[in-house]
């Protein structure tokens, strides 16, 4: 109840925070869609 209505600020960087489609794809056609899922998931893409 501390916290209620309290409002998430958070930031990103197109450049450094974003991973490129060219490798998302790339790793959907190797891997696969679970593996992609999985890498997601986890934070490991």
């Amino acid at each position: 109840m501390n916290y209620r209505g309290a409002e998430l600020d958070m930031h990103f960087s197109v450049t450094s925070d974003l991973n490129l489609l060219e490798d998302m794809l790339r790793i959907l056609r190797d891997d696969g869609l679970h593996a992609l899922s999985v890498y997601l998931e986890r934070g490991t893409y």
